[in-house]
């Protein structure tokens, strides 16, 4: 009776792993769930975004976000899926509510998603355990700062590249029957999916079909189904794609060109071409392998502005199977008690390691899982006219709130700040960041290219991005443009940094959102971002710089125009004023310029131009009126990608008629 139970165990092993596995991360999660404030790191940017777009966007993914960085386009420049999902699921529970679940859910995928690729890649019962075994170590021990697990996505908020994993692993199963001649539709789905949750992931995911596809191909039909799956892809996720794209100059992103040690990527890679020359052995996962650990020493090449150091948690997942081709290759058994045996020893160490302290958190590889998140803080204020530039951090438990202040800020009080989660997407966010750390030395710069200020230009800098207001604890006092107000700033747990309360102060000579300008601003034809770096620490910043090959006409205003906002919904895509001049005048709109802006004056077009350093200027008078509007060509992606849909249900639907599928 006992042999035969075992023997039952034995059979399941990988099914009862699962499931237990799948017990323990509920337990883990629960905490979460009913505690969590999420304004932890990235969390309360991504939860401030999806308020946005319900209140707003919906059901496009995707438009113009007025509140931080002079205002910039969300969801442009950052895959749309998780802020997405949440919105949708939103109309039916709280939108914190949905945030958790859609975040669980991710974390609870992960597991069965890899079951379901072990299946497909026929590895036997207790290597799917031990498979599964190694995700779980893998979600639930590496580094926070390496993405994709359980500590970025609960600790960072870093929700996105969680949220890929699990496409991920489905989208791999499902690749290995393109090349049997079938299931090409649910993989081309899967892979825009993972791509559209997290854009590296859907780059790693491209490469690993890559080595499958240098392992399988061997005809022209394989070749067909291969470029068939791509090209859908590409036109699936092309309502994205193609704005991404045709904008991709305004997106300022990180060039992070050394981050961590080079050796494990040395060793991954070595490791794999072993194993492939040894015997020219062509495992699909082993390619794939090889290939990500090619990619991942991109991240030495100067001045690319990608993040290739995210390849390592992809390493790290998909590093079991040249482990485990390694040991069949030496014809060592693999017995139930290796399964068994670490399945304890990590369950043991979750359960340790999960801490009820709120806001604990660090970078090594055994963290502490802070499910519990910082401590609950809140700040009110009235709505005042201008924007407010938040410098100081609410400093929390080990810090861990960096980005709470000014999207608590703008989530309560609805107020436009200066500072936000996605500074890739704001040309404008590097000059902000270095305002905000003239006035506070101890305030990072998150903005994706540094860049110093000039001290003496504070209040030229402050009039020209529209900030009237300062929030925070102490202001350097040589500072005399900035008074505090007698404005109650309400404030409730722990808001206050070095014991000091929160104060607002206003700039003494507070700016308008809309300027006319009395001198001719100077012309840039070429090396804009150059220029503009220059004249921001230089003597000149109470002059604009305006990017046209052409003269500029030349007209200018004589002080004495008079400008009355008109409509500035809180939306913040329309903006129409009436300048009352006696003939066209220059007039800078102190928002962010995008080329997706239009410009009307008296019923008839006008040109924008970007002023210095990413702001618009226009030349007229009477009403005028400017719109955020979405061009021919996002409205194209849109039916391209409807299209594709339709075709890649009906190319699928001959196909399976056409041709009979390979086997085995």
């Amino acid at each position: 009776m006992l042999q035969r139970f075992m023997r039952t165990i034995g059979d399941h092993l990988s099914l009862v792993v699962l499931i237990s596995l799948t017990l323990l991360e509920i337990l883990i999660l629960i905490p979460y769930v009913l505690h969590n404030n999420l304004h932890a790191f990235d969390a309360i940017g991504h939860y401030a975004a999806v308020l946005f777009m319900k209140r707003h966007l919906f059901p496009y993914p995707s438009g113009w976000n007025p509140y931080h960085y002079a205002g910039y386009p969300l969801n442009v420049f950052y895959h749309p899926l998780f802020s997405y999902l949440v919105c949708l699921l939103s109309f039916l529970v709280p939108t914190k509510l949905a945030f958790k679940l859609i975040v669980c859910l991710s974390i609870l995928a992960v597991l069965p998603a890899a079951y379901y690729l072990g299946a497909k890649l026929q590895l036997n019962s207790l290597e799917k355990t031990l498979w599964l075994i190694w995700v779980w170590a893998v979600l639930r021990f590496t580094p926070s700062g390496w993405g994709g697990n359980l500590y970025s996505a609960i600790n960072l908020g870093e929700v996105a590249n969680l949220l890929a994993i699990p496409f991920l692993f489905l989208h791999l199963a499902k690749a290995i029957g393109i090349f049997k001649g079938h299931e090409y539709f649910s993989a081309t789905v899967l892979l825009s999916l993972t791509f559209l949750a997290h854009v590296y992931t859907g780059m790693a995911a491209i490469l690993c079909f890559v080595g499958f596809a240098l392992a399988h191909v061997k005809s022209g039909r394989h070749i067909i189904f291969s470029a068939v799956h791509l090209l859908f892809f590409f036109l699936l996720t092309s309502f994205w794609t193609i704005p991404f794209i045709h904008n991709i100059e305004y997106m300022k992103g990180s060039t992070l060109t050394f981050y961590g040690s080079p050796v494990l990527p040395l060793i991954c890679f070595g490791f794999a071409v072993y194993l492939i020359f040894e015997r020219r052995f062509t495992d699909p996962m082993v390619l794939a392998f090889l290939l990500l650990s090619i990619a991942i020493h991109f991240r030495y090449v100067p001045s690319l502005p990608l993040h290739f150091h995210r390849f390592r948690i992809y390493l790290a997942y998909l590093g079991f199977f040249p482990v485990l081709a390694f040991l069949k290759r030496r014809h060592l058994k693999i017995r139930i008690a290796d399964g068994v045996f670490p399945l304890i020893l990590v369950s043991i160490a979750s359960f340790l390691n999960i801490s009820s302290s709120k806001g604990q958190v660090t970078d090594y590889p055994v963290s502490i899982l802070a499910v519990h998140g910082p401590p609950d803080v809140n700040i009110d204020l009235p709505r005042v006219s201008g924007r407010v530039l938040c410098v100081d951090m609410i400093y929390g438990n080990l810090n861990q709130q960096p980005r709470a202040l000014h999207h608590l800020v703008a989530i309560n009080t609805k107020n436009q700040v200066c500072d936000g989660l996605y500074m890739e997407s704001a040309p404008n966010s590097r000059f902000l960041a270095s305002i905000k750390r003239t006035l506070d030395q101890r305030s990072p710069i998150w903005s994706p290219r540094r860049t110093s200020a000039n001290p003496n230009n504070l209040e030229s800098y402050l009039r020209l991005f529209n900030i009237n207001y300062v929030l925070g604890t102490r202001i350097p006092q040589h500072y005399s443009f900035l008074k505090p107000t007698p404005i109650e700033v309400k404030q409730s747990g722990i808001l206050r940094s070095h014991g000091l309360p929160f104060r607002l102060y206003k700039l003494s000579h507070p700016s308008n959102l809309v300027e006319v300008l009395n001198y001719q601003p100077k012309t840039v034809r070429d090396n804009w971002d150059g220029e503009i770096d220059k004249w921001w620490k230089g003597d000149s910043i109470g002059s604009v710089l305006v990017y046209s090959q052409q003269p500029l006409p030349k007209l200018v205003g004589t002080g004495r125009e008079k400008v009355e906002i008109l409509e500035y919904p809180e939306r913040g895509d329309r903006i129409r004023f009436n300048v009352i001049a006696q003939h066209d005048v220059p007039i800078l709109i102190k928002i962010s310029y995008f080329p997706n802006w239009r410009a009307f004056m008296n019923g008839r077009q006008i040109k924008i131009y970007k002023a210095s350093p990413y702001l618009m200027l226009v030349y007229g008078h009477g009403i005028i009126d400017l719109r955020y509007e979405r061009p021919t060509y996002e409205k194209l992606g849109y039916l391209v990608s409807i299209a594709s849909l339709i075709g890649l249900t009906t190319a699928f639907t001959i196909s399976r008629s056409t041709f009979p599928r390979e086997e085995g």
